[in-house]
């Protein structure tokens, strides 16, 4: 049994860094398909249609995705079926409510920006949304219940399709390249639904008409007490992180934004690290944490710390060696003006990597409104300097802000992690 138990457990880590890599690298050869096929100004556009598809992602992790990793192997088994009703019955009905908020954000979107969506790219936008949230929780829906081939089948299928249907649509001439690009989404997700139809759909399709019902909600209420302050936490980091881009598009433009959001894509690689570590070191940090001395745990905390903190400097040290070449092929261009960016995404992502290292003990200690408390300093920041750094100075701006922004959380949680560490 406990070889079982071991067997899934480096099974789970080996997918997830597998899945990770996967979306890492397919979330990068689009950034360049788009920006090199189409502009850096439609990339610009792609990403600011993003912000609110990241933010969601957010709050579903925190309230629905967090309590299925932690909860789903610890349910009964007369209750697993409940469980994952009631999950289903949440997720969708979530969807459906920032369907409604989406819509009303994307029309606010265009009276403040320069920029114009036709009724297809409206139309698409929210089709894509909707199906790109349901795909999100299949996923984790997978993962907790330890499918983990079905997990990498699911993701492979919808990467492989996605490059076939841009690949075809590609040469159509009455598609805009907005269109294009959503499109290849929709269909790439839609037909991996048919696919693991019976694997998943079979699952929930005798309570799918009572999703509305009066628990729609009941698993979120039932799993606050875990979710609180980091579902609180990552509304407010993803909601000041994307605002910062919205402002970019406004003070700047879309093209500056591009360019921000590409070099950011080639980091993108530490991502997969962070996400990777996110659904294995709660678990196992817990667990070790509970089952042995505190002289063991810290021992092994230490050897987080020194992963957290060397992965961010080779991955910058790999990609600065080369960054001439990059900006070449990226903007046809290797002007010194592009090291700014690499410098500064350097320094944003070893901030991230560092907050994640001490949030992931606050998470143990269950002290996660400190997690909420840091998130707060980049709201400040996002909402309040960020705007008036972005109109005196435009460009550098965008650097200056960027860097204060992810360094005062990192600041307040280190001042809270020594002093939790004190009191051992």
């Amino acid at each position: 049994m406990k070889k079982n138990i071991s067997n899934i457990k480096k099974f789970s880590q080996l997918f997830t860094i597998f899945d990770e890599s996967l979306l890492g690298i397919f979330n990068f050869i689009v950034a360049i398909l788009i920006s090199r096929i189409f502009s850096i100004e439609i990339f610009g556009i792609y990403v600011s249609l993003m912000i609110p598809i990241y933010i969601s992602n957010a709050i579903q992790y925190s309230i629905i995705g967090l309590p299925l990793n932690l909860e789903g192997s610890k349910i009964n088994k007369n209750n697993i079926q409940n469980f994952y009703i009631s999950a289903f019955r949440s997720a969708f009905s979530t969807s459906i409510i920032f369907l409604l908020l989406i819509s009303m954000c994307l029309y606010i979107y265009t009276l403040i920006a320069d920029v114009s969506f036709t009724i297809s790219n409206v139309i698409l936008y929210l089709v894509f949304y909707f199906l790109l949230f349901q795909y999100d929780f299949i996923k984790r829906f997978f993962y907790s219940k330890n499918k983990f081939i079905l997990f990498s089948l699911f993701n492979i299928s919808f990467v492989f399709l996605f490059f076939i249907s841009f690949y075809l649509l590609y040469n159509s001439s009455h598609i805009s390249s907005l269109d294009k690009i959503l499109l290849s989404y929709i269909i790439s997700i839609f037909i991996s639904f048919v696919i693991f139809y019976k694997s998943y759909f079979l699952y929930i399709k005798k309570n799918f008409l009572f999703i509305f019902s009066d628990d729609s909600f009941e698993f979120i209420r039932s799993h606050l007490i875990y979710s609180k302050n980091i579902f609180n936490s990552s509304i407010i980091r993803v909601f000041s992180e994307n605002i910062f881009y919205f402002f970019c598009v406004i003070f700047i433009s879309a093209t500056e934004l591009g360019t921000l959001r590409l070099i950011k894509s080639i980091f993108g690689i530490n991502l997969i690290f962070y996400r990777s570590m996110e659904n294995i070191l709660p678990k196992m940090l817990y667990e070790i944490y509970l089952h042995n001395s505190r002289t063991y745990f810290f021992k092994f905390y230490k050897k987080v710390f020194i992963l957290y903190f060397t992965i961010p400097i080779l991955i910058f040290l790999f990609i600065y060696f080369f960054k001439e070449d990059i900006s070449l092929y990226l903007f046809n261009n290797n002007s010194s003006k592009y090291d700014f960016f690499y410098i500064l995404w350097f320094f944003v992502y070893l901030f991230m990597a560092l907050t994640y290292f001490m949030n992931h003990y606050f998470v143990i200690i269950k002290k996660t409104f400190y997690i909420f408390k840091s998130s707060l300093f980049m709201f400040y920041g996002s909402i309040f300097i960020s705007p008036l750094l972005l109109y005196t100075f435009n460009f550098y701006g965008s650097l200056i802000s960027l860097f204060l922004i992810y360094f005062a959380p990192l600041l307040f949680c280190f001042s809270k992690f020594k002093h939790e560490i004190t009191k051992v």
